[in-house]
C-alpha cells in the first residue's frame, strides 16, 4: 500500500492572474506506483515559530493584543484550503498548489502578514484525501491518506509584499459598512472631491496625530478630582491653614462665588449643653436637667425654668 511523503520545494507569485496568487511546488514521493492523488491541503500559519521586533509587536497588537498576553493569544491561523491532484507516477513528482491571496484587512491573515517587516512566514501544510493505486493483480484500489501526512515551509515575507505591490501598487483595501460608505460617498460628491484619498484627507485634516493625554492627578496637596468635581485636598501633616479658607482654594475663589461678605463662612454652631445644672436637649426638646448634688431649688419651681413658665401652663392649675 502506497504511503506518499510530501515536501514543499519552492513558491512563486503568479504575475498576471485575475487575483493575486502564490503557487507552492509540492514534491510527492512514493516507493510504490500511484495511479492518482485526489487530496485536500490545509495551509496554516504558525506565528509562534518566528521572532518579532518592537515595531512588529506594535502593529500586531490589533490581532494578538499586548505582547505580555502573547503566550495565550499567539495561536495558529488557518490560511486556506487548496486542492492537490496528480496523475500516475512512481518515485517522485512535483505538483503545483495555487493559493489565492486577498488584501482585505478584515482578514486576519492579511493583518498578520502586513504587520511583518520581513523575514519568513512559517507555514504548515496538512494533507488529506484519497490515494488510488493498483495491486499485484492490476486491480484498482483506493486508500485514505494518513493523518500524519504534512510538510512545513518558510515563505519569504518579501515575496508576499512584492506580489501585493504588483497587483495593488501603493494602495490598500479597506471595507466599510454600506451605510457608512453611502455617507462617505455623499460627502465626496457634495464637496466635489475627485478621489477617495482627497476625501479621507479632508476628513482627517483637523484630527490630532495622537489623542491628548489625560491630566495627571496632583502630587501632595492641592486640588483634586473627586467624582468629577474639583475639590480641595486635606492639608499635609504639619501644614498651617489660615482661618477662614480651605487648603488649595484661595479666598478670592470663595468670595467670587456670590457669597455676601457679611455672611459667616460657616453657620453658627448650636449652643453646647450647660455643664453641671441647666437645661439640656432630650429627644429634641428642651428639658430641665437635674440639679447637681448639694444645690437647693425653691419649692414650686424646677431648676432652670422660672416660675412664670410653670404658672402660665393652662393644663395645670394655679399654683
Amino acid at each position: 500500500m502506497p504511503d506518499p511523503q510530501f515536501a514543499i520545494v519552492g513558491a512563486e507569485a503568479v504575475a498576471y492572474a485575475a487575483v493575486p496568487q502564490i503557487v507552492f511546488r509540492v514534491a510527492v514521493t512514493s516507493a510504490e506506483p500511484i495511479r492518482n492523488l485526489a487530496l485536500q491541503c490545509q495551509i496554516q500559519i504558525e506565528p509562534v515559530r518566528r521572532r518579532y521586533s518592537e515595531d512588529e509587536q506594535r502593529r500586531l497588537a490589533d490581532l494578538f493584543g499586548e505582547p505580555s498576553r502573547w503566550g495565550d493569544t499567539l495561536k495558529t491561523l488557518l490560511w486556506t484550503h487548496a486542492p492537490l491532484t496528480s496523475g500516475p507516477f512512481e518515485g517522485t513528482t512535483t505538483v503545483d498548489v495555487a493559493v489565492p491571496c486577498t488584501f482585505d484587512f478584515n482578514v486576519a491573515v492579511t493583518k498578520y502578514i502586513h504587520g511583518l517587516d520581513g523575514g519568513e512566514l512559517p507555514l504548515r501544510f496538512l494533507f488529506s484525501g484519497s490515494v488510488f493505486f493498483t495491486d499485484a493483480e492490476d486491480r484498482l484500489q483506493i486508500t485514505q491518506l494518513s493523518w500524519s501526512s504534512e510538510a512545513t515551509y518558510r515563505l519569504p515575507v518579501d515575496l508576499w509584499q512584492r506580489m501585493m505591490d504588483l497587483y495593488y501598487p501603493n494602495t490598500a483595501w479597506l471595507t466599510l459598512r454600506r451605510d457608512v460608505f453611502d455617507r462617505l460617498l455623499h460627502y465626496k460628491a457634495e464637496h466635489g472631491f475627485a478621489t477617495w484619498e482627497t476625501t479621507v484627507d479632508a476628513l482627517l485634516k483637523d484630527a490630532p496625530p495622537h489623542p491628548p493625554a489625560a491630566p495627571s492627578p496632583p502630587q501632595g496637596g492641592g486640588e483634586g478630582l473627586r467624582n468629577g468635581v474639583l475639590s480641595p485636598s486635606p492639608p499635609l501633616a504639619g501644614e498651617k491653614v489660615p482661618e477662614g479658607r480651605m487648603r488649595g482654594l484661595p479666598l478670592p475663589l470663595v468670595e467670587s462665588a456670590g457669597v455676601p461678605e457679611d455672611v459667616p463662612p460657616h453657620p453658627p454652631a448650636a449652643p453646647s449643653p450647660p455643664q453641671g445644672g441647666g437645661e439640656g436637649l432630650r429627644n429634641g426638646v428642651l428639658s430641665p436637667s437635674p440639679p447637681p448634688a448639694g444645690e437647693k431649688v425653691p419649692e414650686g419651681r424646677m431648676r432652670g425654668l422660672p416660675l412664670p413658665l410653670v404658672e402660665s401652663d393652662p393644663r395645670r392649675g394655679t399654683v
